[in-house]
């Protein structure tokens, strides 16, 4: 069944006194509404700026028409999704308090929102019910259709929004929008997600974004509910829309804005959306309202720019086979990972670090496939990013945890081998978090850090010329090992005829393969902490792979 998507933004609601910055009256009201009375609109997504200067008047406006809307076209209201913008920040407010405590903080002062606030809650108010309760959280409402698998998330890009004119900006609280975003059920990683905001994080309509940490926030989106999303935003009173392809896996992102329905210095617009049946591709309708006639109409633009469809994501319905492995593999690694939990009962320490991976989705989701006989820098790191490592060891309590697991494995080796002169190194940013704290704990060892090779930006020549002939054994300390290409690479290149003892946190690769990785450089060792984690890889040719052939999921070949 196919859906519909009304969405209409910066609405600028006015009071009488600027009566003739807006083209509201009722004849426009009912053209709006006449345009889709034949279609079943089953969402309405209103981007922000309801009012001009978040009066109450004006909201009190705003609240009658879209009420209107809501009744005459039979729009649920659990399907409408409202979100803020700058203008609806109460300037009023906050100049009261500047003037008797400073400008100093102002965006985070909770009275900005006061009259957006009531406006909403009065909105979504149904008798004795709040089908929806005003938040100031960066994810303040999420709207799942669970028939259809799609997902609407509003967002707050107005965390430092205030009457101050450095302030003007799209800004979400990024502690906070992390935390919400891994509240999210993880059945959503396999939605289709629209993200609703009112700023523009991309360049569209030719206006230079103005949400200045988007690309963090985009980054979180993906790492937590993947591909594929579309952002649905407002601001720049121009209706357009482009895609952004960020991988040759397919994993795109789409951003597509609505232009401003009321405000006369544009025409007034809006744009309506259909997803097919499948949800595999979104059709793109942007109307402009023609008015410089005895009756004015709604006509659906002719830009040849903007995007007028948009394929979402693959589909093939005949292939069972294939549809047996897309629908498996999320829940094949999960066994691994449940199956991983169990044999660590008796092991708290090493089954806090799963349950935080299980709990938080601190490992990849998709594809896994790569040709051994791959060549090039990146055949090395076929493990690299599997898990977020980056989360475990910014987080005190799983680092922690990270650093008494190592801490037992070194004095577990000391009891069977003598260190002389030894240098502990670690490989990677992030085990140097780690070996930076373990070097503390054993002071006995000299201590040292080198970049992978994809991070040799971050080791300055003279750091990378740094010889280590004076010491006799080498500690490395390695985050995750797939194969030990690149850390039998390292030894042979820095450290020959070296004692070596290499300790990873995980080891994801075949458990008959353990044993022999660095079986052909005398006498070098491997340890791991966590072996029970498989990186489920595809053993079939790419060029017979339908997953790839398709582009049906993130494809990870390295």
């Amino acid at each position: 069944m196919s859906l519909n998507i009304l969405h209409i933004s910066d609405l600028h609601f006015v009071t009488k006194a600027d009566k003739d910055k807006s083209r509201y009256s009722n004849s426009f009201v009912e053209n709006f509404i006449g345009e889709f009375t034949d279609l079943k609109i089953d969402y309405l997504i209103v981007s922000g700026d309801i009012a001009d200067k978040s009066k109450e008047l004006e909201y009190k406006t705003a609240s009658e028409f879209l009420n209107k809307v809501v009744l005459d076209l039979q729009i649920h209201k659990e399907n409408v999704l409202i979100c803020m913008g700058n203008h609806d920040i109460s300037w009023r407010e906050l100049e009261d308090i500047a003037d008797k405590n400073g400008t100093k903080d102002l965006h985070l002062r909770k009275e900005k929102y006061n009259n957006f606030e009531k406006f909403y809650n009065d909105f979504y108010k149904d008798g004795d019910k709040q089908i929806q309760q005003f938040k100031t959280d960066s994810i303040f409402v999420e709207i799942p259709d669970d028939n259809q698998k799609i997902l609407f998330l509003g967002v707050n890009t107005c965390y430092q929004e205030s009457n101050q004119e450095n302030d003007h900006h799209g800004f979400v609280d990024k502690g906070n929008f992390e935390k919400s975003i891994r509240k999210l059920d993880v059945k959503y990683k396999n939605y289709l997600k629209f993200l609703v905001m009112h700023h523009n994080p991309k360049d569209l309509g030719n206006e230079k974004h103005n949400f200045l940490n988007w690309r963090e926030t985009v980054r979180d989106v993906r790492k937590n509910l993947g591909s594929p999303f579309v952002v649905l935003c407002g601001h720049i009173h121009s209706s357009d829309g482009e895609s952004e392809i960020k991988s040759d896996e397919g994993d795109t992102i789409h951003y597509i804005s609505a232009g401003s329905l009321l405000q006369r210095k544009t025409k007034g617009k809006c744009n309506l959306y259909t997803i097919n049946d499948d949800s595999s591709k979104l059709e793109i309708k942007y109307f402009d309202y023609e008015e410089d006639t005895d009756k004015p109409y709604w006509q659906l633009q002719g830009n040849k720019r903007s995007r007028k469809e948009v394929v979402l994501r693959s589909v093939i319905r005949q292939n069972d086979t294939l549809n047996d492995l897309l629908s498996d593999n999320d829940e094949k690694l999960k066994q691994e990972l449940k199956c991983s939990q169990e044999r660590c009962q008796q092991d708290n320490t090493k089954k806090s670090i799963l349950d935080e991976i299980i709990n938080h989705q601190l490992y990849y989701s998709g594809h896994f496939h790569w040709d051994t006989d791959i060549k090039g820098e990146n055949s090395k790191f076929k493990s690299h990013g599997y898990i977020d490592i980056n989360y475990l060891v910014s987080h005190i309590e799983s680092l922690e945890t990270i650093i008494q697991l190592y801490k037992d494995k070194i004095e577990e080796i000391q009891k069977k081998t003598t260190f002389n002169k030894t240098l502990m190194i670690s490989i990677g940013l992030e085990c140097n978090v780690i070996g930076a704290r373990l070097s503390v704990l054993f002071p006995e060892f000299d201590y040292s850090y080198i970049p992978r090779k994809r991070e040799k930006k971050d080791h300055n020549d003279v750091e990378d010329k740094i010889g280590f002939s004076d010491y006799s054994s080498v500690v490395l300390i390695k985050d995750i090992t797939f194969d030990a290409e690149e850390v039998a690479e390292i030894i042979e290149e820095r450290f020959p005829q070296k004692s070596i003892h290499v300790i990873s946190l995980f080891y994801c690769g075949k458990k008959e393969q353990k044993e022999e990785l660095l079986s052909s450089i005398e006498n070098a060792h491997f340890h791991s902490l966590i072996d029970d984690i498989k990186i489920p890889q595809c053993d079939m040719p790419e060029s017979e792979c339908p997953i790839i052939n398709n582009k049906l999921q993130t494809i990870y070949r390295c």
